[in-house]
């Protein structure tokens, strides 16, 4: 019984994120036939980076993060430093006019201040970012 809770969480995220990348990929591929501008928000992690790679090639992409991060497929040119609890930041990456925005951020083994500061707050001021 253990092992059916580890594993099965696993492969379940594992199938949540590609359909996820295939939603995606479909969605914009089929129906956008002008998008100039995507931004990832937390774009170098597992998600964001597949999501990168799956639109890299046929749009422009952009990726906000607190610091560049090695050891991925990410171009120099297409990331922007900011960090999601920052509205001033977020003001100023919003101002880049961008017609997608998907936010990725996800912390792991961090105080519950902190997941509510970039999951609440951070998503607060890309809202407000925008508006």
């Amino acid at each position: 019984a253990q092992k059916d809770r580890i594993f099965y969480p696993e492969i379940y995220k594992s199938l949540n994120t590609y359909f996820l990348l295939i939603l995606i990929k479909g969605i914009l591929l089929e129906n956008v036939l002008f998008m100039e501008k995507i931004l990832l928000i937390g774009g170098y992690g597992f998600l964001g980076s597949n999501v990168y790679t799956a639109l890299s090639n046929e749009y422009s992409v952009e990726v906000m993060s607190r610091f560049k991060h090695g050891g991925t497929n990410i171009q120099g040119k297409d990331w922007i430093e900011g960090n999601i609890t920052s509205k001033a930041d977020m003001e100023i990456v919003m101002g880049r006019g961008y017609d997608y925005v998907f936010d990725f951020v996800g912390l792991i083994n961090e105080k519950e201040q902190k997941h509510y500061d970039v999951s609440v707050t951070g998503m607060q001021n890309i809202i407000d970012a925008i508006n």
